[in-house]
């Protein structure tokens, strides 16, 4: 919808001050995009995709072939400029993708799991890539690794079932979701040692909780409000390690792959909040300043009446029909038991009942769509006709 391949049904985004439904067409001269699957052309050379992507864009030809030479050089293909884009290698098409959403002077790109299918080398080198094209552009990007989120990522939001539950810096989610920071001890001997945890608990506080000790390897977790005794700690500690039989240790933060996997197993995630000022909580979005608009209940509130509505009706036409098959049954057994001189007037009753079954059935019958059997094109107007904004007849 951001790109407006796709019509919103609710809300809006604005792009520089463009609005994405009322104004896409200046935005889509500032938009780059790349898909998740490459959309290229076989028969065209990468050189040629960016020099027509370029004109697509509509970009100053001032700099043009300077751009696109620096494109080549920054995603390495500059070697196989003059190759079909049939004959390039997966993650060859993939670099090229995201330079034809770079070219042209794009300001806002979208990057739909950039990295996928290119190996860890490939990998890091677009990851310079787009940290040195980043300046004086906006750069939203999807993403399944989260390392790469870290390295990338100003500001990173994580979905969850469907509603982005978080947003704000990888500092800022790592402080919120984290459980602090791993010390990793390596102990001179195999044997338990007794003397690591009275210690740590004594210089930073109680609540420092032992993970694991395996052989000679030790594992501490240290929550983040006792960040404040870190300097005065290590000081002494490293005088120490001698007596408290330790050979070496690391320190190490939590991972923002920590911090997804706590995030997806909280009992209710919309109730997290946002680093600045927007919320997000509930289905809705608002901001200090009470603007917000309600998202999910809003939407879902007249399916829910839609669907309560149907349950009734479902509800009644069973009891109706409940009621006449116990009435069509009491019938039998009283003509069954009448004398033969009644049975004429009993078979009559008894094709009433069915009539009337058949009257009640036909008007349940759901009403006749009156999009059907429209005809769309010139000529005289139908009987049913849809009418356009201007109240004439639709035609394509």
């Amino acid at each position: 919808m951001l790109t407006g391949l796709y019509r919103s049904t609710a809300g809006t985004a604005n792009v520089f001050g463009h609005d994405i439904v009322d104004d896409i067409d200046e935005v889509r001269k500032m938009m780059g995009v790349c898909p998740q699957h490459d959309v290229l052309f076989d028969l065209l050379t990468p050189e040629e995709h960016l020099e027509m992507f370029y004109e697509f864009k509509g970009a100053d030809k001032t700099n043009k072939k300077q751009e696109i030479e620096r494109l080549l050089e920054d995603i390495g293909v500059a070697d196989k400029r003059k190759n079909l884009a049939s004959t390039l290698s997966g993650g060859n098409k993939r670099k090229l993708s995201v330079a034809i959403a770079l070219c042209g002077g794009s300001k806002f790109v979208l990057l739909d799991e950039p990295t996928s299918g290119l190996d860890i080398s490939a990998r890091r080198q677009l990851w310079d890539l787009l940290k040195e094209y980043k300046k004086d552009r906006i750069i939203v990007l999807t993403t399944h690794y989260m390392d790469e989120a870290d390295i990338l990522g100003d500001r990173i939001g994580v979905m969850h079932e469907g509603m982005v539950t978080c947003l704000g810096s990888s500092m800022f989610l790592k402080n919120k979701f984290g459980v602090g920071y791993i010390m990793t001890l390596e102990k001179k001997l195999a044997e338990d040692n007794d003397k690591i945890m009275p210690y740590l608990i004594a210089r930073l506080g109680t609540d420092v909780l032992q993970v694991s000790e395996i052989a000679t390897e030790m594992t501490i977790q240290i929550p983040n409000k006792y960040t404040v005794n870190f300097k005065d700690f290590f000081d002494t500690f490293d005088e120490d390690l001698d007596s408290l039989d330790i050979q070496s240790y690391g320190i190490s933060v939590t991972t923002l792959e920590q911090v997804f996997l706590k995030i997806g197993t909280l009992a209710d995630p919309s109730e997290v909040f946002q680093q600045d000022d927007v919320t997000i909580k509930g289905g809705k979005t608002t901001t200090r300043g009470g603007r917000g608009k309600k998202v999910l209940k809003g939407l879902l509130s007249p399916r829910i009446s839609e669907s309560e509505e149907n349950s009734d009706a479902m509800a009644s036409d069973s009891d109706g029909r409940a009621a006449s098959k116990k009435e069509k049954q009491s019938t039998d057994k009283a003509s069954s038991s009448a004398q033969s001189a009644q049975n004429a007037d009993s078979n009559s009753e008894m094709a009433d009942l069915e009539e009337q079954k058949d009257s009640e059935i036909e008007t349940k019958k759901p009403p006749i769509n009156p999009l059907e059997n429209l005809v769309f094109g010139k000529g005289e107007p139908t009987k049913n006709r849809v009418l356009d904004e201007n109240g004439k007849p639709f035609s394509l």
